[in-house]
């Protein structure tokens, strides 16, 4: 169990101050390296990475002693790969869409705050998927990519 609540938690990352702001950051070299792979490489990792951050969850969760410990940093992982999800990876794509995840995920504008209150696991992963999602829809449209 120690291990699944590392994993969650980045090992010592989630105990730091602003978890979730550091473990986007940490999150950007990976991103930058899976956008080298085309689309469908890039979104099968996700969805792989997805039902393995939920079923790693669901376990640990028995570990903490709330229902969304703000320890718990794998859901900024999964927001982030899909706030970069077919979008044009420079240092300004990766500097403004840091910053649009981090607005979305903190702030929870739009429902999010609604998501956020399912229960376990879906709950604590769905939220920042959601924000990772609005700020993806943000950079295609700076970009002008279209929306398939």
């Amino acid at each position: 169990m120690k291990i699944l609540k590392n994993i969650v938690t980045f090992g010592p990352v989630g105990y730091f101050f602003a978890s979730g702001t550091i473990a986007s950051l940490i999150t950007l070299p990976l991103i930058y390296f899976l956008s080298q792979f085309n689309f469908q490489i890039y979104l099968s990792m996700f969805f792989f990475l997805f039902i393995l951050s939920y079923l790693i969850l669901k376990e640990s969760l028995k570990e903490f002693h709330s229902k969304d410990p703000s320890e718990i940093v794998i859901d900024e992982f999964l927001g982030c790969l899909i706030t970069f999800f077919m979008i044009p990876i420079n240092f300004r794509s990766l500097i403004l869409g840091f910053f649009l995840f981090r607005f979305f995920d903190i702030l929870k504008p739009l429902g999010l705050k609604r998501i956020e209150k399912i229960y376990g696991a879906l709950g604590i992963l769905l939220d920042d998927i959601f924000a990772g999602l609005i700020s993806n829809l943000i950079l295609k449209t700076i970009y002008a990519i279209p929306i398939n």
